[in-house]
């Protein structure tokens, strides 16, 4: 599937302490269209969610930063693809189409968004559901799908 963002209120982001963590200070909506069937998708994330950025190791960090500086989208496209899959709102497939489209849509290049889409599907899917959720983000977010 592809998805593309209609539009999303930009974020407020704190770094944590620890220095690899993630706070959002205020409430976001992100608003996706799926481009096969042409549905549009609304996620809610409340402030308070915490992350780990775009959870990539830092051996991988010349490739692709944990956290852009200056492209909050980029960013958002973590927080969604985390907060998708600690609540099991959606299928793994699906939290990561959603996590390469709002790369490419934040001006990440097809090669880059692409490349982190099919790691995180080999390497981060043991981390999808509830169980996994060490920061309870699955209280956070709240989906909703309308057609066209």
């Amino acid at each position: 599937m592809n998805y593309k963002v209609k539009n999303y209120t930009q974020p407020i982001i704190r770094k944590l302490d620890n220095g690899e963590q993630y706070i959002l200070e205020n409430d976001i909506t992100v608003v996706l269209k799926e481009g096969n069937y042409g549905y549009i998708v609304r996620i809610n994330i409340k402030a308070g969610a915490v992350w780990d950025g775009l959870s990539v190791p830092y051996v991988f960090r010349w490739f692709m930063p944990n956290y852009f500086i200056d492209n909050p989208l980029a960013n958002v496209a973590g927080l969604v693809h985390d907060a998708m899959y600690a609540s099991e709102l959606v299928a793994k497939d699906t939290a990561d189409d959603m996590f390469r489209g709002i790369l490419r849509d934040a001006g990440v290049s097809r090669f880059r968004a692409s490349t982190a889409e099919y790691l995180v599907e080999k390497f981060a899917k043991k981390h999808y559901g509830i169980e996994h959720d060490k920061w309870n983000l699955h209280d956070f977010v709240e989906i909703t799908v309308d057609s066209k």
